[in-house]
């Protein structure tokens, strides 16, 4: 989860606080565990991409 917070805080020049909190909400409305996602984040390094099939 770390990793996963570390990369949306470099790509969207944000802080952790709100890193996390974007994460959990892709989380949640995807209905996957945070976990699972995070992991997905980690392998795809391209945040934008999953942030914006939110939006």
């Amino acid at each position: 989860m770390i990793k996963a917070v570390i990369l949306f805080m470099e790509e969207f020049k944000i802080n952790d606080q709100k890193a996390y909190e974007m994460i959990r909400t892709i989380s949640m409305s995807k209905n996957i565990e945070i976990e699972t996602l995070c992991e997905s984040l980690v392998k795809n390094t391209n945040c934008h991409h999953v942030y914006n099939k939110e939006a």
